[in-house]
């Protein structure tokens, strides 16, 4: 039976950045709650200190005007997300004046995560997908090999490298308990969750199944005889899709689970999963049982250059019915998958 069939039919992205008056500066991956979408707060200042490093890119930075001497820590996105958009380590540097545009924390004070960046020539960087031009008389920047979007059915393939096709993650990813149809334990076990202390990421812990899926980061399958990799560019995850019965008996339960895969045609391919141990649904707290089980469907479209994809997710235990979500990623000839490398503390 089609295991579609059987079933009923996106932060903490943001990094913590702590000085505890040591030469060190300590991250962590946190929620974007904190910070005031509504606002936008420009801070002109003097960069000393910067680290390039995913999950975000930190810079601190010495004001020069309005109150001088003061300190801002902002969050510039993730290395990866920066490369596509062409902005990399060699626009700025220590000791560049620069003019920072992004919203402010609303628990901290000097801390903001951000929209656009004037740098020193008087260029202008968007630092987001959705940035817009803030400084009128500012330079426009020009990435040096921005990316294309080529695709044609002799070109395109399963087993390539595959670009996220939308502006933004999966909505779930940072969705909080009322977004899902929760049982009274998960919505109890969600109240008690703390970004700070609960929140694996911030420990650069890899998610594990189904919360990897969500992200937009490229992924990339790799062909093998018998089994298929999956493997994505967030946390350097990488899934093994076997195509053929396993002895149950003999494999124990990971973080990404057990996958078994199936070509339905020459273009879909569908996975069920089981024995996950991984205590998140999401990167915001919604937990989930080892007895979560997920259903996905991945398909070809040769002539539009995309590759759809349908999750499923059961869970009695957490979820009062079935968990339904849908995405697609785009072939893009210039697209590579990068090494995420997550980086948690960095001398600077």
């Amino acid at each position: 039976m089609n295991m579609f069939m059987s079933c009923i039919k996106f932060k903490s992205f943001i990094i913590f950045l702590n000085f505890l008056l040591l030469p060190s500066v300590i991250f962590s991956h946190h929620s974007t709650s904190e910070f005031d979408r509504s606002v936008v707060t420009e801070v002109r200042g003097k960069i000393i200190n910067m680290l390039w490093k995913n999950p975000h890119v930190m810079f601190e930075v010495e004001t020069v005007e309005g109150d001088p001497n003061s300190i801002w820590l902002a969050e510039g996105g993730s290395i990866s997300g920066q490369r596509r958009r062409g902005v990399t380590a060699d626009n700025v540097k220590v000791g560049d004046i620069i003019s920072l545009a992004g919203n402010p924390s609303t628990r901290r004070n000097n801390v903001m995560v951000l929209t656009s960046m004037l740098l020193s020539n008087g260029v202008e960087v968007p630092l987001t997908r959705n940035a817009t031009p803030r400084w009128p008389d500012a330079g426009k920047f020009t990435p040096e090999a921005p990316p294309t979007n080529a695709s044609t059915e002799e070109e395109s393939d399963f087993y390539r490298v595959w670009s996220w096709g939308f502006k933004e993650r999966g909505w779930w990813f940072f969705g909080g308990p009322e977004n899902f149809p929760l049982t009274d334990k998960a919505i109890s076990l969600a109240a008690q969750w703390n970004e700070y202390e609960d929140n694996l990421q911030q420990e650069c812990i890899a998610p594990g199944m189904p919360n990897t899926m969500g992200n937009p980061y490229p992924i990339e399958f790799i062909e093998h005889e018998n089994y298929i990799e999956l493997k994505a560019e967030e946390f350097d995850v990488t899934r093994t899709i076997y195509l053929e019965e396993q002895n149950q008996d003999s494999i124990l339960p990971s973080p990404l689970g057990h996958s078994i895969g199936k070509w339905v045609d020459i273009n879909t391919l569908e996975i069920v999963t089981t024995k996950i141990n991984y205590p998140y649904f999401n990167r915001v707290g919604v937990s989930q049982t080892t007895d979560v089980k997920t259903f996905e469907r991945f398909t070809l479209n040769n002539s539009e250059g995309r590759l759809y994809y349908e999750l499923i997710v059961e869970d009695s235990e957490t979820l009062t019915e079935p968990f339904t979500w849908d995405a697609f990623w785009i072939w893009n000839s210039e697209e590579v998958r990068g090494i995420y490398d997550c980086t948690l503390y960095e001398e600077v």
